[in-house]
């Protein structure tokens, strides 16, 4: 899509968006669905809390150890956040099947990993080898609605329940999961597991994430449509989700409001609302400012590369000057901000000051998978000291799991092919700087 294509198109839909919804106000089912959220997020922050709590008291012997423990647990809360519960019945079905006398990976042993989980839940080592009773009991604690058809029935270990029983039980899906991968590598079934997983997902609307809840939040608290934007930044390195994941959010929010099923979009025209040039941001900030256009969302990808800090030395030094001054001064129309990038150190100043609430990444590997776990730190500006400085509001708000959170096919194929242009483009300057010195 050419640029001045995109732009048009960005213009109509967020046309079409911002009378949406300002006309078709659904205060009630978003906050129906910050409910559902919110008691998943309070048992998800208590287990983290539960988690750091054991490791200081000595529980949890090695620093590793804890990283261990937290990646599993963010790959668990992800598919409860995006699966449908059919799936997880799929997982405990495979395992139904394991020889355990055999069952173990080269890099870590799953049973020992069940017992640890059954000793955190009940407070008490297991006694045997029963492995696939203890797998029932910890399961037993997962949310009613993802409870495998045949522990249902089984309420004895339910009640009270306790963000013990969410942890330990969530934290035994991601491993389940893990050993699953592991195992379709191995047996060459990869593509078929990927398959399995893209038509297990929820509907969107029935997912959840952090900046989805944000997002929804701004839009109730009447934000989106004032002259005081908001910013928040997602910020991890290259490769390890942040574009996936900012593009869910938004999906999430599009489809709970019904916009998306209203205008027949398909998951890759949410790309419209991705701005990942200089150029292309200039220009909707100009048509936003003198035609008085609002847009409610934007998205600026790849923001490291274009908004830089070191803009003064460059050719485009004089739209750096006017895309900062209607960033600051002009209060060009547009609701939220989400601004993808390495950190904010590669951004610039200006851009920096406005920033908000910040999602830092903090990475962890599944041995011997292909699945990347991301966890998402919360920051928030400390009004109270300079203007750069960032204080923790919690530790980890959420997680990017690949490949339960994927990027549309044709917007990954479309944002690998700028990339490569932008390194073509790259490699033309450092030439021609080549050039100029042997000139000189």
């Amino acid at each position: 899509m050419k640029r001045r294509d995109k732009i048009v198109e960005l213009v109509e839909i967020s046309k079409a968006l911002n009378q949406y919804l300002q006309n078709n106000r659904k205060s009630d089912r978003v906050r129906e669905w910050l409910s559902r959220y919110s008691a998943y997020y309070n048992l998800f922050s208590k287990s983290l809390v539960h988690l750091h709590h054991g490791y200081r008291k000595g529980r949890i012997i090695y620093q590793n150890d804890l990283r261990y423990l937290v990646n599993h647990f963010l790959v668990g809360f992800r598919i409860v956040s995006s699966m449908q519960p059919v799936f997880v019945q799929a997982l405990y079905k495979t395992f139904r099947n394991v020889n355990f006398s055999s069952f173990k990976l080269s890099s870590y042993d799953l049973l020992d990993d069940i017992r640890f989980l059954y000793y955190q839940r009940f407070g008490e080592k297991p006694s045997g080898n029963d492995y696939r009773s203890m797998i029932d009991k910890i399961l037993s604690g997962l949310p009613y609605e993802y409870l495998p058809d045949e522990l249902k029935n089984k309420e004895e270990h339910r009640y009270p329940y306790t963000y013990k029983m969410f942890f330990t039980s969530i934290t035994l899906i991601g491993l389940l999961f893990s050993y699953i991968m592991h195992d379709a590598i191995i047996n060459n079934r990869t593509i078929d597991l990927l398959k399995i997983i893209e038509y297990l997902r929820k509907d969107r609307d029935k997912q959840f994430s952090w900046l989805s809840r944000e997002i929804a939040e701004i839009y109730l608290s009447g934000r989106m449509f004032s002259t005081r934007s908001a910013y928040i930044s997602v910020e991890s390195f290259v490769g390890h989700g942040k574009t996936t994941y900012s593009l869910s959010s938004l999906d999430i929010f599009l489809s709970l409001i019904g916009f998306k099923n209203e205008l027949g979009l398909q998951d890759e025209d949410l790309d419209l609302f991705r701005i990942n040039d200089l150029d292309t941001f200039h220009q909707i900030l100009k048509i936003s400012y003198k035609k008085n256009i609002r847009f409610p969302i934007l998205i600026l990808d790849d923001s490291s590369d274009w908004l830089t800090p070191y803009w003064t030395w460059t050719k485009k030094r004089a739209v750096y000057e006017e895309v900062r001054d209607l960033l600051i001064y002009g209060r060009a129309n547009v609701g939220v901000y989400i601004i993808v990038s390495n950190g904010p150190e590669d951004l610039s100043s200006f851009v920096r000051r406005l920033i908000e609430k910040r999602l830092t990444a903090i990475f962890f590997d599944v041995p011997e998978t292909f699945v990347k776990a991301s966890g998402f730190m919360l920051l928030s500006r400390d009004v109270r000291k300079s203007v750069d400085q960032f204080k923790h509001i919690e530790d980890i708000v959420d997680a990017f799991v690949y490949p339960i959170m994927k990027m549309p096919q044709k917007v990954y194929e479309e944002d690998l092919q700028h990339k490569r242009e932008m390194i073509k483009r790259s490699v033309r300057r450092i030439s021609s700087l080549k050039r100029s010195m042997v000139k000189t």
